[in-house]
């Protein structure tokens, strides 16, 4: 495949035999002829020669125009890939508006080629009937069921909006904040007495003054606000039940005992946490609606046979449970889906208990199960049921959902089943890897740094010359004239910690570029300083043992080989099937 042209991303060029563009396409469009004249496609007169003759048209199609949407722009077997598919694979991009300017043909060609690599290989999954393995046949119920629930769950709460005074509430429940005066004490009897003493009418700072006077107390001091949060549990649980002016009771911390006085409570203006607030509170309306709508439904369309149900024992000898995973006898009935019978919960308990029935049953922990599972497989049938009367299984976007969700696992399948088994990989390959990439598996050049910082290069440049001459660093650092104050905002400060060399910036990295222990290096920052640098010790990188990284390198490299095997195996499947790409140009 190749795409012509530059590759800027608002308007692509499309050419085709036939275009079926404008409003909804055909399932599977034909191209064997050209359609009839739109505003869209213009008539073109047929050919006077006997039999039918390839006309191309060529169109000017902008990439994100929902008129273009079912455009397609390459089909694999007929099935199409549009306009919308390639502009949903640029949006799920980061940042896909400046693709034009950093990305160029090459990366729109790959794009599309992932495309058409996923409708081969989900074509080719099929074919195998991967689709008909017990693991893909749930992964798709599961999926297609619970696609429609949250597509329920959005019709029914589309018009909810948040309660202003719930609003309020958690604004103010997320931006309260608590001044407090607090006081820690070594013994229990110093606390007690200074809580009964608060509690008769004694002042609280006067008689905390007191005691840290007589050092037997620390703290006592006015404290700035802070969030419940940044407070241990216990103190918040504690003054989360106080008023203002309020001293609290003897709270043990550790070795210690503690007291505090709430001096008091603000709220804070904070946009950000009134934003998450109600955002929080449209979805506790969200569900209440969603709960206030289940109870309708269950009334509306659920029968249980309750005389079945209150007889029912999955832990009796008789008939016993297996006998009863058989049982076809309706539990429940629900109006517009499929009936609940014994043998269905029965399968349901069962996958409840992953080591065994037999035991659970002996342990009584069985029938315990039988409402909550019955109440979740008539939540299921109830929510399906009622998305089905709406039509929402009907509609574009769950159609949409369920496929893209269908040749995602299918694509994931044949990669599991069909190319991963074919890769080998042995103990010599992972070792022959991990000795020819040595620097990928190594500690980085680390060097210990001291500074003197300057405002004048001229200054820097005298400093370095002593050092040269035998001066000691410290001699210099305390003599040396222009020095800059160690306190002035924005400096570069190193202490004692090693640093990742490479981790440097760029300026400085130059400058200590092939420095070795004992070297000195002049470096100006861009906001002109001039550092003297003293490099302590260089580091050199240390090569980590194969045992400590043999699973990262043999999981890389079998990566490696997976890129590949995938790529070939596209590559075979493109000669094998029919595809056609239409798009000749991305330009904006």
């Amino acid at each position: 495949m190749k795409l012509i042209g530059k590759a800027v991303g608002s308007m692509m060029i499309i050419t085709a035999s036939a275009v079926y563009c404008w409003g909804a396409a055909p399932t599977t469009p034909p191209l064997a002829a050209p359609p009839a004249a739109t505003a869209a496609t213009p008539s073109v007169a047929p050919a006077a020669a006997p039999g039918p003759k390839k006309i191309e048209i060529e169109l000017k199609a902008p990439l994100f125009s929902p008129q273009f949407a079912s455009c397609p722009v390459a089909t694999v077997n007929d099935e199409p890939i549009t306009v919308s598919d390639l502009a949903d694979a640029l949006a799920s991009m980061h940042d896909w508006s400046k693709m034009g300017a950093a990305h160029g043909p090459r990366d729109y060609e790959a794009l599309l080629d992932r495309l058409i690599n996923i409708r081969l290989f989900t074509q080719e999954g099929t074919t195998m009937g991967l689709d008909e393995l017990p693991e893909a046949k749930k992964a798709l119920d599961d999926n297609a069921r619970i696609t429609l629930w949250e597509m329920l769950k959005d019709e029914i709460t589309k018009d909810a909006k948040a309660d202003p005074a719930r609003v309020e509430e958690l604004y103010k429940e997320s931006a309260r904040e608590w001044k407090l005066t607090s006081v820690k004490l070594a013994k229990e009897e110093d606390a007690k007495e200074l809580a009964a003493k608060v509690a008769a009418g004694g002042d609280f700072s006067a008689l905390v003054a007191e005691l840290v006077k007589a050092g037997k107390a620390e703290g006592g001091g006015e404290g700035g606000y802070v969030k419940p949060k940044a407070l241990l549990p216990e103190i918040s649980a504690v003054v989360d039940t106080m008023k203002v002016g309020a001293v609290s009771q003897v709270v043990p911390i550790g070795p210690a005992f503690t007291l505090f006085r709430l001096d008091d409570i603000r709220y804070p203006e904070s946009d950000a946490a009134r934003e998450a607030a109600t955002d929080q509170a449209l979805v506790f309306r969200k569900n209440a609606i969603i709960a206030e709508q289940r109870a309708v439904w269950l009334k509306k369309l659920v029968k249980t046979n309750n005389k079945l149900l209150k007889k029912l024992d999955l832990e009796a000898p008789k008939p016993g449970f297996a006998k009863l995973l058989k049982d076809k006898r309706v539990i429940t009935r629900i109006k517009g889906g499929a009936p609940i019978t014994v043998g269905q919960l029965t399968t349901e308990i069962g996958k409840k208990f992953f080591h065994g029935i037999d035991e659970a049953i002996k342990e009584k922990k069985v029938n315990a199960k039988i409402i909550p599972v019955l109440d979740g497989l008539i939540q299921n049938e109830v929510y399906t049921a009622e998305a089905r009367q709406r039509g929402l299984d009907k509609s574009a976007a769950y159609q949409k959902a369920v496929t893209e969700y269908r040749r995602s696992l299918m694509f994931g399948l044949f990669i599991q089943k069909a190319v991963a088994p074919d890769i080998t990989l042995t103990e010599q390959e992972v070792k022959d890897y991990f000795d020819s990439h040595l620097g990928d598996y190594s500690t980085p050049e680390m060097m210990r740094l001291s500074a003197l910082v300057f405002s004048s290069n001229k200054d820097a440049e005298g400093a370095v010359e002593k050092l040269r001459k035998g001066a000691e660093f410290q001699w210099v650092r305390e003599h040396a004239d222009g020095q800059v104050k160690a306190d002035k905002a924005g400096l570069l400060t190193f202490g004692e910690t090693p640093l990742v060399t490479n981790k440097l910036d760029e300026g400085l990295r130059k400058a200590l570029a092939g420095a070795k222990g004992g070297d000195y290096r002049l470096y100006e920052s861009p906001d002109s300083y001039f550092y003297l640098i003293q490099v302590r010790d260089v580091i050199a990188p240390q090569p980590t043992a194969y045992e400590d990284v043999r699973e990262a390198v043999a999981k890389k490299l079998f990566n490696e080989k997976l890129t590949k095997a995938v790529d070939d195996w596209a590559e075979k499947l493109k000669q094998a099937y029919k595809v056609k790409v239409f798009m000749a140009d991305l330009r904006q």
